[in-house]
């Protein structure tokens, strides 16, 4: 296949080129390598050219291995990278049949399934073609039907994608529950504490906000601080916020 990546992309595990869709997002990079995170999304890593490396509690996978394709669950804590040119797909959960819950193991793709995705148009994964490429991905990892959560979960999830910075306390009210209450039941339905889905909305905001220095960012998109935001980064992403030297392409926003 043709290579995917710019052209003039360097191969010392720059931060690439990544491009955000609804419930979605798309990172193409060579070289790729992270510090130990856990993402609010399924993570698709896949090879292009080379293998890819995982490295986690569960499962340990050097270059040697091989690996060319591995499915990464929401909250897993994990470090990892590519040998050569790679794209990584996220998955919002509940979208596109991607499961809320999982047993937080990383699945080891097959060979089969490698060749499937490798052969999809990868090498034009910009705009309404990129977008396609996500929707491919999904039809192959996801086939089976995503469980309901419960309807308060449900709409306090649409409101944080909303609104990353709504008070905690006049969410529960507006989900007619107690914030312990609602607290419980977001745990429950989705697998992730409720204070992980506000900061990944407010990460996401960051990432998509107009260019200026890291301070203002941070405040605009309801951080504490620039050290706040810098650590949720890390700990969301592997990365810090001034890694992103080019922002994501919003092809549409992540929320909607």
């Amino acid at each position: 296949m043709a290579n995917p990546l710019p052209a003039g992309l360097n191969v010392s595990g720059e931060a690439g080129v990544a491009r955000v869709f609804s419930q979605a997002a798309l990172h193409l990079s060579r070289g790729e390598r992270t510090t130990t995170h856990a993402h609010y999304a399924w993570k698709l890593h896949l090879g292009l050219d080379a293998p890819v490396w995982l490295n986690c509690p569960e499962l340990k996978l050097p270059p040697a291995a091989g690996v060319r394709g591995i499915l990464i669950p929401p909250n897993l804590s994990h470090s990892t990278g590519a040998v050569g040119g790679s794209i990584a797909v996220f998955f919002a959960p509940g979208s596109r049949h991607a499961p809320w819950r999982d047993d937080a193991r990383p699945r080891l793709l097959d060979g089969r399934m490698v060749d499937r995705l490798l052969s999809l148009p990868l090498d034009t994964a910009d705009g309404r073609q990129g977008s396609e490429v996500v929707e491919l991905c999904a039809e192959e990892l996801f086939p089976r039907g995503v469980e309901n959560v419960d309807s308060r979960v449900a709409h306090c999830l649409r409101a944080l994608q909303a609104d990353p910075g709504k008070g905690l306390g006049a969410l529960a009210r507006d989900c007619g529950v107690s914030l312990d209450h609602l607290s419980r039941l977001v745990r429950r339905e989705t697998g992730l504490v409720l204070r992980r889905h506000v900061l990944w909305g407010r990460l996401l905001r960051a990432l998509t906000l107009p260019g200026g220095n890291l301070a203002s960012v941070a405040q605009a998109a309801g951080f504490a601080d620039h050290a706040h935001m810098t650590r949720t980064f890390r700990a969301c992403l592997g990365r810090a916020p001034s890694e992103f030297v080019t922002p994501p392409e919003v092809v549409a926003p992540w929320s909607s």
